[in-house]
Order: structure tokens, then C-alpha cells, then sequence
């Protein structure tokens, strides 16, 4: 949150972690798993083609869950994926429990992802692309990065994704509240 004083023309940065709604659900050894899966828009910027790309030629499977205006494309183009469309996230939960990894694929700069917590709660490793903030919520002696195509059928390939370790207070709602309460107190 940025505030602008109209007094001195300063302006005041303030930096507050958004609340996640965790899971208490954990995936049992995801590494057994076959599964990889996207949760999101599917379009251009969020790089779902590069994942369908991926996993069709190295012959994973893989669960994409979302809509967008790719949806129709991709789901003809890969008919060898699970595209199952729009679902809340009650209806995505059999999908997590059943997948190796969590793939943030996009291919362009995003804000404050916060599906990168929330898969990280459910015990899921994640490979994240490079050109996403999302790379910022991840602890990177854990997390696998890629930047392209190959550098992410390299991270598919892994006999073992590491699972990035996950601090439950900076995503809690009591931390966002003491925060954002924080920030009224200053101004």
C-alpha cells in the first residue's frame, strides 16, 4: 500500500503480505504421483502452452485446471492432458492430492501469486518460472526455477523436486491483520 501525504508530497511505502487460506490436507510422498498440474487462467502471458508443450513431449501427464480463452485450443491440440475447466477449490482438491508438482509456467512479470503458498501447504513441489514474482514467495534452496521450454522438460525429468519449506505466519490471517492494523497505527 502506497500513501501520499498532502501536507510534504512524500510518499509512504508500506509492503503487506496478503492472507492465504492454507490447506491442513498434505500430499502423501508426491514423488510416487504421475501427475503434474497448472491451476489458473489459461492464456498467452500465463504459459500454458509451454507446460502442455513439455509434458506432451517428454510424454507426462498432466491436470489443467482452469478457462481461458486457450482452453479450446490446447484441449484439442494435447488431447493426451486433463483439462478439467473452471473448478472451485473444493472440486480441485482430489487433483492436488494426486499430483508430483505444481507448475507456474507464466511468461510474464506477476504480482504476488498466491497459488504458490497455497500448493506449497499442500506439500507440493513446485517448478516456477523465472519471469514471475512468484520466484519471491519461494525459498530458493528448495524451489526449481526455469526460464524456457527445455530448461522445464529438464525440471520435469527430476527423479525428485524438492519441496519448498513454507512459513505459515507470513500467510496467516492473524499476521495479515497485525499488518495491515500496523499500517493504520503510522499513518
Amino acid at each position: 500500500a502506497a500513501f501520499l501525504s498532502r501536507r510534504t508530497k512524500k510518499c509512504r511505502l508500506f509492503y503487506v503480505q496478503n492472507y492465504v487460506k492454507l490447506s491442513k490436507l498434505v500430499v502423501d510422498h508426491p514423488e510416487t504421483n504421475d501427475f503434474y498440474i497448472y491451476v489458473g487462467r489459461i492464456s498467452e502471458e500465463k504459459g500454458v502452452d509451454y507446460l502442455c508443450q513439455a509434458l506432451t513431449e517428454l510424454g507426462k501427464k498432466g491436470y489443467i485446471v482452469g478457462d481461458g480463452p486457450l482452453l479450446t485450443e490446447l484441449k484439442n491440440k494435447y488431447p493426451n492432458l486433463v483439462f478439467t475447466g473452471w473448478m472451485n477449490a473444493d472440486q480441485m482438491v482430489p487433483y492436488i492430492l494426486k499430483s508430483r508438482a505444481f507448475v507456474f509456467p507464466s511468461k510474464w512479470y506477476e504480482g504476488s501469486p498466491l497459488i504458490i503458498p497455497e500448493m506449497i501447504s499442500y506439500g507440493l513441489p513446485c517448478l516456477i518460472s523465472t519471469y514471475s514474482s512468484a520466484s519471491e514467495l519461494a525459498d530458493f534452496d528448495n524451489s526449481v526455477f526455469f526460464d524456457s521450454v527445455e530448461s522445464l522438460k529438464k525440471c520435469l525429468m527430476a527423479k525428485r523436486i524438492p519441496i519448498p519449506k513454507l512459513s505459515k505466519e507470513r500467510f496467516s490471517l492473524d499476521s495479515y491483520l497485525k499488518n495491515i492494523l500496523g499500517v493504520y497505527e503510522e499513518l
